[in-house]
């Protein structure tokens, strides 16, 4: 199978805060709404398709992930589940809550705005 490049939308990320409270400290990003519901819920509220709409959502999926993977540094977002991949009304895929990201980069993190998740 070929997994062909389309027209993307990013899923911004618009920044982060930090804090630092004993004994905790805590790191936070903060994204773009990703508009639509998580393929965990549409599940659980009955919702069936084709295979071919499945086919076309894990492409997406693996689209996503090749171009986090290709980012310098890589991103490995490490909680990928059905209550992370939000579908929306188009069918847009949108890969959600990189919270675990930050247990990579919690000591090198520097300040940049990524665009990333959505093709």
């Amino acid at each position: 199978m070929r997994i062909t490049a389309s027209k993307s939308k990013m899923l911004c990320y618009l920044g982060y805060f930090y804090t630092d409270t004993s004994p905790d400290s805590s790191f936070y990003i903060v994204q773009e709404l990703a508009p639509g519901k998580s393929l965990a819920t549409l599940v659980q509220n009955g919702w069936h398709t084709t295979e071919e709409k499945i086919r076309g959502i894990a492409i997406q999926i693996f689209k996503i992930l090749i171009y986090l993977h290709e980012l310098k540094p890589p991103v490995i977002h490490r909680d990928i589940k059905p209550y992370n991949i939000i579908l929306g009304e188009d069918w847009q895929v949108f890969l959600v809550d990189f919270g675990t990201v930050q247990n990579i980069y919690h000591s090198t993190f520097v300040w940049k705005i990524y665009c990333t998740g959505v093709v």
